[in-house]
């Protein structure tokens, strides 16, 4: 799948100044209403706390993958915020230790709350492809240094 189906250049942020989880997500759910991804982004974030409640997002090696099933995504669309500085990925669950809870790379993802089959089939492949090459260490120290939105964007999408 081509990342760039649903991650566009203006729903990256690099180096951003947010010191918390709250923070982060609000920049990202403001990123997606700004490029029409979602209607409203206070309802989408109550979407996305609502499943952080659920279960850690945090994936290690300093990222972290959260996502909002939403009526108020139009459809599957990811944002990226890098802060400039680790935050502490808050989580409900007690036995994270202190050091995987540590973040600074968050993609989030806006997820139809009722999608049609192809909307859940796109969301299903866009996260297994993120997630493969979040597990990639060289790609991930990549997505921690670039300074470039595209970049991020090439990093994700290249198969190697």
């Amino acid at each position: 799948m081509d990342i760039r189906e649903i991650l566009l250049e203006e729903n990256i942020q690099l180096n951003s100044d947010a010191d918390t989880k709250e923070q982060a997500l609000k920049v990202m759910a403001q990123m997606l209403f700004r490029s029409g991804k979602i209607e409203n982004a206070d309802i989408f974030l109550r979407d996305v706390w609502e499943r952080e409640k659920m279960g850690f997002t945090g994936a290690g090696n300093k990222i972290a993958i959260p996502h909002g099933i939403s009526m108020q995504a139009k459809k599957v669309a990811v944002s990226i915020v890098r802060t400039k500085r680790d935050i502490f990925w808050e989580s409900e669950q007690e036995n994270i230790p202190k050091e995987a809870k540590m973040v600074r790379f968050i993609v989030l993802f806006a997820v139809p709350g009722r999608p049609p089959k192809t909307g859940e089939i796109k969301y299903i492949e866009a996260l297994k492809a993120v997630c493969r090459k979040l597990a990639d260490r060289q790609a991930t120290e990549g997505l921690l240094k670039v300074q470039d939105a595209s970049q991020i964007i090439e990093i994700i999408n290249n198969d190697k």
